[in-house]
């Protein structure tokens, strides 16, 4: 079963940056849905601290480098082949870019009325719900692809995407080997979003 079925998140009286994470940790939010977190919850932010603090405090730079990194750059580590191995998992990605962060970034309590951000990390629990199964048809396709084709280096590095988005993340590292192993390289694939 996977987190995003099993984890209760907290009400909390108040969320700093580091509360927030460990929530979007615990339901192992991937690339395509990270940016409803970013877009809901840390834009607000950024802009709540441009207003006080202005453009260039560390505070202000910190949640505008996780804001990116939630929007974008975590799809593109993905979709490079960047998270390929059995250790990078969700948890692991965004635990990395929170080690980018000063304490003061991840201490910084967040203005949104705690009750929004539990309803928004509660929608993006039930999207990452319904992206495992979406996964899971997708999977099956992409193997009977992989079946008449199988020398695509394509296919399996689109197996490899399904299957870490699964959580399968030691089956995933296999079909990315497969798949370098054929040729594959981020410069001429197809894929370009998740």
């Amino acid at each position: 079963m996977s987190p995003a079925k099993r984890v209760k998140l907290p009400v909390r009286k108040n969320y700093t940056i580091r509360t927030l994470m460990r929530d979007t940790m615990a339901i192992e939010v991937t690339p395509s849905v990270s940016p409803k977190i970013a877009t809901e919850i840390l834009y607000y932010e950024w802009t709540c601290c441009i207003n006080t603090y202005g453009g260039e405090h560390p505070i202000t730079k910190g949640i505008e480098r996780l804001l990116k990194y939630m929007q974008d750059d975590y799809e593109y580590e993905l979709l490079s082949g960047k998270l390929w191995q059995i250790t990078d998992t969700p948890r692991k990605a965004i635990n990395d870019i929170l080690k980018e962060l000063p304490n003061d970034v991840l201490d910084y309590t967040l203005c949104r009325d705690p009750s929004y951000i539990h309803s928004v990390l509660e929608a993006a629990r039930l999207e990452r719900e319904r992206e495992i199964k979406r996964c899971e048809r997708i999977e099956v396709g992409i193997r009977h692809e992989i079946e008449e084709n199988p020398s695509d280096p394509d296919l399996y590095n689109q197996l490899r995407l399904a299957l870490w988005l699964l959580g399968r993340y030691k089956e995933a590292t296999a079909a990315f080997k497969k798949a370098k192993e054929l040729g594959w390289n981020y410069d001429s694939t197809l894929l370009v979003a998740l």
